[in-house]
């Protein structure tokens, strides 16, 4: 994982969730948390950084419960946000993500405890994790070229 994201990631969710639990008391809140890396796609995709970041999304919804927010909405956030890991692998896989017991171990680290709908889209995950690199490829070139002949 590139470390730029992890950081910019890192020093968002404790100010974030800081100000949150004071602003509480000041009588800020926030509607929608958001994410900004500031960095171009490009570099957010390599080698899986998508994927990571993702993950870290995760995390942070996760994170939110212990400074207060609503467990109805960040399991709601979490919930919604769950469909998309097999994308999301797609996509890493797409952009080079190493095909490593370490990638691996990770996915199983962050999801192995979660509910069963986040389990079940793990297994797909993890099908598409052993999918080689170059066969995803060629099927996202294949179906770019179809959306753009119609």
């Amino acid at each position: 994982m590139p470390v730029s994201i992890h950081h910019a990631l890192t020093c968002f969710n404790k100010t974030a969730l800081l100000i949150k639990r004071r602003g509480i008391e000041a009588g800020l809140h926030f509607n929608h948390p958001m994410v900004f890396t500031l960095q171009n796609d490009s570099d957010r995709v390599k080698n899986g950084g998508e994927l990571f970041l993702w993950i870290s999304l995760i995390k942070m919804f996760e994170k939110m419960k212990e400074f207060g927010y609503d467990r109805k909405i960040t399991n709601k956030a979490i919930k919604d946000h769950a469909g998309s890991l097999p994308l999301m692998m797609c996509r890493a896989k797409g952009h080079d993500l190493d095909c490593s017991w370490g990638n691996l171990s990770l996915l199983y680290k962050e999801f192995y405890k979660s509910p069963v709908y986040l389990r079940l889209y793990l297994f797909l995950a993890v099908f598409i994790f052993f999918i080689p690199n170059k066969m995803i490829k060629i099927i996202r070139d294949v179906r770019k070229k179809i959306y753009v002949a119609k």
